[in-house]
């Protein structure tokens, strides 16, 4: 079974191909990510792309309706002109969607012009994440952006307001 960073194939298979009652209606959602996390960057796009392909087979093979948010980490803390990256964005973009992905999520971009430049030129329906100096939600409507996603910031918020109400109450 060939590694993937965190996870095998097989742990991805059990993951989407837990059982269910026949009468419900579940929603599965998976992310994939881009990043390698053992530090080398990101994945090389025939990889990522054999990731996403083993999750679609799989889902398909069981018959689970699955939404697969395939995620770029290019404009992650980027040092650089976002800019340059948006070709190499719009490449994975292509070939994700080829591998069976249903989403192409952009992390870390806040550029209205970029965000709307991929959204024009993607097929999959496209996901940022609120963050500092991102466009506001009306604006993102405008330029195409299917999902929203929030990442971790309703948990800093929750863990800062948490934080003062224990320094007030131990003060």
């Amino acid at each position: 079974m060939q590694q993937t960073g965190m996870y095998t194939y097989r742990q991805e298979y059990r993951q989407v191909c837990s059982e269910r009652r026949s009468d419900e209606r579940v929603h599965n959602d998976s992310r994939q990510n881009d990043s390698d996390y053992r530090g080398e960057g990101l994945y090389k796009i025939d990889r990522q792309a054999r990731r996403i392909a083993a999750i679609r087979g799989a889902a398909k093979q069981k018959g689970v309706e699955l939404f697969i948010n395939a995620r770029t980490d290019l404009f992650i803390d980027q040092k650089g002109n976002p800019a340059l990256s948006v070709g190499a964005a719009l490449d994975r973009a292509k070939t994700y969607a080829g591998a069976g992905a249903s989403g192409f999520f952009i992390p870390g971009l806040r550029d209205d012009t970029l965000i709307g430049q991929i959204c024009e030129a993607v097929e999959l329906p496209v996901n940022v994440m609120i963050m500092d100096r991102i466009p506001p939600v009306d604006r993102l409507r405008k330029l195409g952006v299917s999902r929203i996603s929030y990442g971790p910031i309703p948990y800093i918020n929750a863990m800062d307001t948490l934080e003062q109400q224990a320094e007030k109450i131990f003060s």
